[in-house]
């Protein structure tokens, strides 16, 4: 499923996690996926709790734009 024609695959990371870097394993999960871009956002390691609204956002507009 991570490189799924099926499913629209994005990464999105919390750009302030200090246990997970987003440049090194968030760049993984882009380059695992296949993903063009890592989707940002001001937040640490509980991203879904942090940025639950920004996340809603980003799946809406990925939603709308796929295929």
């Amino acid at each position: 499923m991570l490189r799924s024609d099926r499913y629209p695959v994005q990464v999105i990371w919390g750009e302030l996690d200090p246990a997970l870097k987003v440049d090194t394993h968030g760049e993984a999960a882009r380059r695992a996926s296949n993903a063009d871009t890592i989707h940002r956002l001001p937040a640490k390691h509980f991203l879904q709790e942090d940025q639950a609204p920004a996340i809603g956002d980003l799946v809406e507009k990925i939603s709308s734009t796929a295929g």
